[in-house]
């Protein structure tokens, strides 16, 4: 049996997500935008500098472990590496003295505004043939998307929950 065409049209879209991902999350292309960027950090490290710098402040290492999709242990030795780099400062968290609070350094938050004029640079040449019209459509529509599919901030998650037909 063959799948109708709006089968084919969400597959199509899911194939186009994952190749996404897999690409732009790979070694390979982190390595390229620390380079791009001018620093000589792990590839793993550049979704770290990225996530605490868009918080915009210090959270706990389980937060950043949680954002990341990371085991507490592996969050720990990549906050550890980006410590020894001078990119992370961590301080006692106020509300709770027995926890801390990790977030980037005047040194880190410059090389997160290095890698987000990168992303900006990446974004740029990936569009660059389009039109501002086309491009305008789809920063709309990515916002749109990511909007339905993203879980919302009390923590319950919104795929699998939602219809997404």
């Amino acid at each position: 049996m063959g799948r109708t065409e709006d089968e084919r049209l969400h597959a199509g879209m899911l194939a186009a997500v994952l190749r996404l991902f897999s690409r732009w999350s790979s070694l390979d292309v982190q390595r390229a935008v620390a380079r791009q960027a001018g620093l000589a950090i792990e590839p793993t490290d550049v979704r770290a500098v990225y996530a605490l710098g868009l918080h915009g402040g210090a959270m706990r290492p389980s937060a950043l472990a949680e954002e990341l999709q990371l085991t507490r242990p592996t969050a720990s030795k990549m906050l550890a590496r980006l410590d020894a780099a001078g990119l992370a400062a961590r301080d006692d968290d106020p509300q709770d003295g027995r926890a801390s609070l990790i977030g980037l350094s005047p040194d880190g938050a410059d090389a997160f505004e290095r890698l987000y004029a990168a992303g900006i640079a990446m974004m740029r040449e990936s569009v660059r043939a389009w039109t501002p019209e086309e491009r305008g459509v789809f920063a709309a529509q990515l916002d749109r998307f990511v909007e339905a599919v993203m879980p919302p901030n009390d923590g319950s998650a919104r795929i699998g929950s939602a219809d997404l037909t």
